[in-house]
């Protein structure tokens, strides 16, 4: 089923993993085909090659989260995944080079689009408290993942948003893997360890006790690395197209 809306842009409305002429239908998600030429996609995961639509977004939903995009190339057959979408310094000939981008904000679903700066974000701060590896995985039901602070930006955001519930939250931060190697919960690449003076409180992570998860603590309005047994309120979050 294909709808235009107020902008030209075209809204493919997905619900099986069937490619037609002008559309793709998958299970679960509402895609854009979006023809702006000065937009791209911020990559995440492998290219794909020899492939087509149908399959490029089956595999970006494979990703749980981590991908809300894609861009592919009808010449080549070629296949980009990417997290969102970003400006293009070049342009791209919207008709070999097809840009697809996911869902809208899900407030029907307790979601809200928070903006701090210019940066944006999608978002559900849970009433209730979990462990750590539960609020994983109650993201991941919510078609959502823990929110992932991968930039300065994004972990002053999220410091602007508590402000006003002044609590500890749960974030996508994890070093379960590797001891001081922190991966983040969108995608499982390597937070930048340039990062973690800036956003941990002073002294941590120390791996106290084997502390593998991180929350944000409200009383140095910073991170902290926690063990798996302690329980927190949680982010999760989805990307969307901004």
């Amino acid at each position: 089923m294909v709808f235009s809306n107020r902008t030209g842009l075209k809204l493919f409305y997905l619900v099986y993993i069937t490619h037609y002429a002008d559309c793709v239908l998958t299970r679960e998600h509402l895609f854009l085909l979006n023809n702006d030429m000065y937009l791209t996609i911020v990559k995440v995961g492998v290219e794909l090659s020899d492939t087509n639509v149908s399959y490029c977004i089956y595999q970006c939903q494979a990703l749980n989260g981590a991908c809300n995009s894609i861009l592919f190339n009808t010449d080549t057959r070629q296949c980009s995944l990417g997290s969102k979408i970003a400006s293009a310094a070049i342009a791209r000939d919207t008709s070999t080079f097809m840009l697809y981008h996911g869902r809208a904000c899900n407030e029907s679903a307790g979601f809200n689009t928070v903006t701090y700066g210019t940066t944006t974000a999608c978002i559900w701060i849970s009433s209730s408290s979990l462990r750590a590896d539960l609020a994983y995985k109650d993201c991941q039901y919510k078609k959502s993942h823990l929110f992932a602070p991968r930039s300065l930006d994004k972990f002053n955001l999220l410091d602007h948003v508590m402000l006003s519930y002044n609590d500890e939250v749960f974030v996508g931060l994890d070093d379960s893997e590797e001891e001081g190697v922190f991966r983040l919960a969108d995608d499982g690449s390597k937070l930048n360890p340039d990062l973690i003076p800036l956003m941990f409180t002073k002294g941590q992570p120390d791996n106290y006790f084997n502390e593998d998860f991180v929350f944000y603590y409200s009383a140095t309005r910073r991170l902290n690395d926690v063990r798996a047994d302690i329980t927190s309120r949680y982010v999760c979050e989805i990307y969307i197209f901004i």
